[in-house]
């Protein structure tokens, strides 16, 4: 957990301010010295971009004006540098803190830190760059974000709408390691709602309605004005209503994989014996195909079986799924990789394991936030070495036929 705070409150807001907070201050053109919070500062500039309310005598004014709270100097030159200068020294602070140890928004500041950094870096590649199944890239999104809440797996409640359009790029950019960090944040959001934690929610936006005055008939005017408004209103709702089922049509043809990624983080104390975990790992090799992500893996005495029956998530059936796949141009062959891969699935599940959600069949992708590359064995021996009193994170299901799957369901 990372805590930057200080022993000074913000003036505006009471609360604690950052050490980034006090580092670098406001610096207001008349040197009054006022300074508050990223919070406050980001609350100012949003308000600051509201529309404009028209008041009662017909005039129009702004509702707030980026203003210094103490002197009233304008402070719109400077504000948005500021926060991001903060931003930045927040970011840089949490680099060297594993993600394991980061809450859902700390991770959101830390990675968006470090996408800018490298897309700084190459500039001058990024025109060219494509991003390809486990690419260490997010993707460029050109369009407008939309955001699919079965991903969250029921969190969608818990989290606000910036969260949920972050997890959504990570979850569906087709790279293992993002897919791992979209179920390390779902992870933490889950451990904040269990401490009734809830991010704030904005309120729906009112509908804006045209009064005329009040009195026995319209003019013509006036009838032919209501009617065109009403059209025009109701044919940008044809237009988003069809975006909707679009949508709705490409997600039913591209169904969720029947393993879906999760992190877990565990607590060592050692009371279950040699597995003390409650888990048992097994060798397996994955075959290259994306179909993988639709077959169930039953484990029985320690021997894998693959399940030759493609099913979806929520219950899809085959032919649904060998639909889906012959809709892909791109994955004719339903391949990936040409050779098979080693990878070490949960063989057996007990204890801790079991209530934190892992299931038997599940794919060990990556460890303490790292990809997992060993086998069952090295896996086992590193878990056996962790001492008593330590935490450690596994994620599971992070692995290239899911994330390539969750990739082509958000291309609608």
């Amino acid at each position: 957990m990372m805590d930057g705070k200080v022993d000074q409150d913000c003036p505006l807001c009471l609360e604690a301010m950052d050490s980034a907070d006090v580092d670098h201050p406001v610096p207001c053109p008349t040197k009054c010295g006022f300074n508050f919070c990223m919070n406050c500062i980001s609350a100012l500039i949003r308000s600051s971009k509201d529309a404009p309310l028209e008041a009662s005598d017909g005039n129009v004014a702004v509702k707030v004006k980026q203003n210094c709270p103490l002197c009233r100097a304008d402070l719109s030159q400077i504000v948005d540098k500021v926060l991001l200068v903060r931003r930045q020294t927040i970011a840089a602070r949490m680099k060297a803190i594993p993600d394991s140890e980061l809450t859902a928004s700390e991770l959101q500041v830390k990675h968006n830190f470090c996408k800018k950094l490298s897309s700084v870096g190459n500039a001058n590649d990024s025109k060219s760059a494509t991003t390809s199944p486990g690419s260490s890239k997010l993707p460029k999104r050109d369009k407008e974000i939309v955001i699919d809440e079965k991903l969250f797996g029921g969190l969608e409640l818990f989290m606000s709408d910036s969260e949920q359009k972050y997890v959504t790029v990570m979850m569906t950019s087709g790279d293992t390691d993002q897919v791992a960090r979209a179920a390390q944040i779902l992870a933490s959001i889950s451990e904040m709602s269990l401490k009734g934690m809830i991010p704030p929610r904005p309120s729906p936006t009112a509908h804006t309605t045209t009064h005329y005055p009040s009195r026995g008939r319209y003019s013509r005017a006036e009838m032919t004005a209501s009617r065109a408004l009403a059209m025009t209103h109701s044919a940008e709702q044809r237009k988003e209503e069809e975006r909707k089922a679009a949508i709705r049509r490409h997600r039913a043809q591209h169904p969720l994989p029947i393993r879906m990624p999760r992190c877990v983080t565990f607590h060592s104390d050692k009371k279950h014996g040699k597995y003390g975990y409650g888990l048992i790992f097994l060798d397996d090799e994955w075959d290259g195909s994306i179909s993988d992500a639709f077959r169930r893996m039953n484990v029985q005495n320690a021997k894998i079986e693959h399940s030759k029956k493609l099913q979806g998530r929520d219950g899809e059936k085959e032919d649904a799924i060998e639909r889906m796949l012959s809709l892909e141009s791109s994955i004719k062959n339903a391949t990936i990789h040409s050779t098979p891969r080693h990878r070490v699935v949960v063989g057996k599940v007990r204890a801790q394991a079991g209530q934190l959600g892992i299931q038997k069949g599940d794919v060990v992708t990556h460890f303490n936030g790292e990809a997992l590359t060993g086998t069952a064995e090295d896996l086992e021996a590193t878990l056996e070495n962790i001492a008593p009193g330590e935490t450690f994170s596994i994620c599971v299901n992070a692995e290239p036929a899911i994330a390539e799957t969750l990739r082509l369901r958000s291309l609608c």
